[in-house]
């Protein structure tokens, strides 16, 4: 009824570097080193739990348990990777593994004893599948008389052998039970080798496949198993007399990518600090003055209602909630045609009766007999669980299997769910018996169940089983996630797998299903074609010419009316708009943008009375009132370009007081850029406004306070070497500072305070982003 819990594996590999592995070009062992690659690679992705070991064999190192109990046994094997749940650590290590002609010979046997103590020593008695794989080309001379004691020990733990050969002869795959032919002197070495490791391996459960058919099964996608856990346990309710014990588990869920989570790389590339998540704190500022942040006592969420936000509260959150009570009670039954398939809505999930109770088995196995005989489904409600969970309507349909009886379990729509589209009727198309026959013979034709025969069982399978098709997207993600992990400095990520581009672009391939299936009905698409020809309508809609708001003749035109116009005022409006526009009415527009910025208040109101319209008011709104600290150098720009009122000497003010409070609050160096380009604006701007006296007085205060001390980065980072100093002589004939002495003022001296030095009392403004930060 139930899956049980994936078993916890142990693996062992024996990964072969001695003598007879080195005499093989460097292509062979990259090739036997990928096969390792994959299992980790397979382990990570599908069974991260499992737990795997490696072992050279045939190494000029010699490091393992035995060898340290006996010095003179168990030689050149080397424990690359004790048994521990599997890791990139592994990968890593792999990627360094080399195979030298002058290597030692390899002892199989000895490695096989070495495995075995490995895996007694870690799984213990506990529950553990047990394996070793072994990758070797059986070249070098083994002690197969040795071999009963290894070979016993892991019988004895129900561990499995599996060898990937490397060159191995296909003649002695077929071949079983030739261990008396191993003792042949005729034979040589790697052929006794050979027998010998197909003997053993069908003894003990296990197989011999070559090294290319193993890198071929491994490179296969794999799905991550996933114990079955019950979403729900409780009773089917029917009536108030009969409640049958059901158990709910989950059939059918969305698997998404992983989030990517935050990292610091200050914390990454320093040896002091091991944790490099970044925490994030929200902060949220007032829409009508974005330099106002807004704490948490004075915070609420609000519902879009219309165009108005409502609202809500903690308490009328806690009343807003549905409590309803753990159950499914079932509503009643409908005919199967009464559900349309596109209702059926959410993850599928799978109703068994409670395990070990015989009553509840045959009580639901009846009603999924009955139900599937009528063609019924039943309507439940359905409540997972006490408290806030949402109650479900939903239908269970009866699913019978040769030894089980349960339902499915899809959510249906409410009446706010559904979306009815209304679309042209087939009611009066008229198709002929010819063209209804070409039809039928196109599905027939391509009918996925009659491309791929098993050939063991001679009968069709189904090309495409969903089973058996993996998204290209997470597989091709994992590579990509495993590679740079293995590989951070390299900055390509791998191409995408050959398997994965099958699946996306099935046409590539000559030998895939789907060629097949473009062969065997070409004859019935061409007919098709010739009963339904096609032809390109051309297109009646034809561009419609620029619309512009001045070449609206109805004067009393304005954005409030949009979306409220009725139908008949619409077309009128749209007609008048589609107009033809004077060339030279959006010349004069345009130039009219260029010019409105140096147009007084009284002239621009003077333009928009005789031109009419509300956007001539557009041009005028926005205009900047005071200096904030989100964006301070625009807002000292829109102060000095206003011409209906002297602002310069309160942007002036205001600038010089953004720029120490940024410094001041600046967290490390955050706010020092932002600081930087508000000093370079105002140098611009006294320059042109003929304010050099208060830039050069305001360059002294800004020295005297952050040229020393612990902000001082500023002074030295930013101005100093950026060579940001005072206005010269040559720049303004208003200033009396000459080059020399501008040079001079950057370089570390004390200076002594001025005299006079213009304090502007700091005002309490609402639209600063530091307010509540101190």
């Amino acid at each position: 009824m139930t899956t049980p819990a994936p078993q916890k594996e142990a693996m062992v590999i024996l990964l072969d570097v001695g003598k007879s592995m080195g005499l093989h070009s460097n292509e062979v062992f990259q090739d036997c080193k990928k096969a390792v690659e994959l299992m980790i690679k397979m382990k990570i992705r599908a069974t991260p739990k499992d737990e795997l070991g490696i072992v050279l064999v045939g190494s000029q190192n010699t490091e393992n348990e035995l060898n340290n109990e006996d010095e003179d046994e168990y030689k050149n094997i080397q424990v690359l990777c004790p048994i521990s749940n599997v890791s990139l650590d592994m990968s890593r290590e792999l990627s360094e593994v080399t195979v030298e002609p002058n290597n030692k010979p390899s002892q199989l046997i000895d490695a096989l004893q070495v495995a075995a103590d490995m895996i007694k020593a870690r799984t213990r008695t506990l529950k553990y599948k047990r394996r070793v794989f072994i990758i070797t080309d059986a070249g070098d001379t083994m002690k197969t008389k040795n071999a009963e004691k290894a070979l016993a020990a892991l019988k004895k733990m129900g561990a499995t052998i599996n060898v990937i050969g490397v060159n191995f002869k296909q003649d002695y795959f077929d071949q079983e039970n030739k261990m008396d032919q191993s003792d042949d002197d005729e034979l040589p070495t790697k052929d006794k080798n050979e027998l010998f490791w197909h003997s053993e391996c069908s003894k003990m459960q296990g197989s011999v496949v070559s090294l290319q058919d193993a890198i071929g099964q491994l490179g296969l996608f794999r799905s991550k198993k996933v114990r079955e856990t019950t979403t729900y346990r409780g009773h089917l309710e029917i009536g108030d007399e009969l409640k049958i014990k059901v158990w709910i588990y989950k059939k059918t869920d969305s698997t998404k990518l992983p989030a990517a989570n935050r990292l610091s790389k200050i914390s990454l590339n320093s040896e002091a600090t091991k944790d490099a998540k970044i925490k994030i704190d929200r902060t949220y500022f007032a829409t009508e003055d974005p330099d106002l942040e807004v704490p948490l006592d004075k915070r609420v969420k609000a519902y879009k209602y219309g165009k108005n936000l409502v609202p809500f509260n903690e308490a009328d959150d806690k009343m807003l909630s549905y409590h309803a009570t753990k159950c499914i009670l079932l509503l009643g039954f409908t005919d199967e045609k009464n559900v349309p398939r596109h209702y059926l809505m959410s993850e599928t999930y799978a109703m068994y009766a409670q395990p070990d109770d015989a009553n509840a088995y045959t009580a639901l196995s009846a009603l999924v007999r009955a139900l599937a005989e009528l063609e019924k489904v039943a309507i439940i409600r359905l409540v997972m669980r006490d408290g806030n969970s949402e109650p479900k309507m939903g239908l269970l349909y009866p699913c019978i299997k040769p030894d089980l009886n349960f339902f499915y379990f899809n959510t249906l729509p409410y009446a706010e769910d559904i979306r009815s589209y209304p679309f042209a009727s087939f009611k009066n198309v008229q198709l002929s018996e010819s063209q209804l026959n070409a039809a039928q013979e196109l599905i027939q034709s391509m009918d996925m169940m009659t491309v791929e025969k098993d050939e063991e069982e001679d009968t069709f399978v189904e090309s495409l089983k969903t089973s058996h098709v993996y998204n290209p997207i997470n597989q091709h993600f994992y590579d990509c996630l495993h590679h740079r992990a293995v590989n951070p400095q390299d900055s390509e990520l791998p191409p995408v797998d050959p398997q994965i581009l099958k699946y996306c672009y099935p046409e590539s391939s000559l030998s895939s299903f789907y060629s097949e299936l473009i062969k065997s009905s070409a004859e019935s698409l061409s007919n098709f074609c010739n009963e339904f020809p096609l032809k390109e309508e051309p297109t009646k809609t034809a561009a419609k010419k620029r619309k512009y708001w001045f070449a609206v003749e109805d004067q009393s035109l304005s954005l409030a009316s949009y979306g409220v116009q009725q139908e008949q005022e619409e077309q009128e409006q749209e007609a008048v708009l589609e107009k033809p526009v004077d060339e030279e009415l959006v010349r004069a527009a345009k130039r009219l943008k260029e010019d409105v910025e140096r147009m007084s208040e009284e002239e621009l109101r003077q333009l928009a009375s005789e031109k009419g319209g509300a956007a001539f008011d557009a041009l005028l709104g926005d205009r900047a009132e005071k200096i904030g600290t989100v964006n301070p150098v625009r807002d000292f720009k829109d102060m000095l370009k206003r011409r209906d009122v002297d602002m310069v000497d309160k942007a002036i003010q205001e600038i010089q007081l953004i720029v120490t409070k940024l410094i001041k609050d600046s967290i490390g160096d955050q706010y020092y850029s932002k600081a930087y380009d508000c000093v370079v604006e105002l140098r611009s701007g006294c320059l042109k406004e003929e304010e050099v006296g208060k830039f050069n007085t305001f360059m002294n205060q800004l020295k005297l306070q952050f040229s020393t001390g612990k902000r001082s980065e500023f002074w030295d980072n930013y101005l100093v070497k950026n060579k940001v100093s005072l206005i010269t002589e040559d720049e303004s004939a208003s200033s009396s500072v000459t080059g020399q002495e501008a040079k001079d003022f950057l370089k570390p001296t004390e200076i002594e305070k001025p005299d006079v030095v213009q304090e502007v009392e700091e005002e309490t403004d609402g639209d600063d982003m530091f307010g509540d930060l101190e």
